[in-house]
């Protein structure tokens, strides 16, 4: 038998139920990116960070590049102690 899981599910399931209709908003957008000037209940700041993100994916906080760099590095840093501590 399939189950059929909705977000109010997920949501009810997890204590979220202050955030259903966000949840219901963000999974029309990821299903129909194109159609998000129809979206209702959309406010103006949210349109408008929709419209820059496809005009400028790249446009980042900094804080975000940092981490990705330091993950990066710790990443290499772990890979360099396994390889000198399992090798032969």
């Amino acid at each position: 038998m399939l189950f059929r899981v909705t977000i109010s599910h997920v949501a009810l399931r997890l204590t979220l139920c202050y955030v259903v209709e966000d949840f219901k908003r963000g999974a029309i957008l990821a299903a129909f990116p194109r159609d998000a000037e129809k979206v209702e209940g959309l406010t103006p700041e949210e349109l408008t960070a929709l419209r820059e993100e496809k005009t400028n994916k790249w446009k980042q906080p900094w804080q975000v590049y940092y981490i990705a760099i330091i993950s990066s590095m710790a990443a290499v840093v772990q890979g360099m102690e396994y390889v000198a501590l399992h090798s032969c």
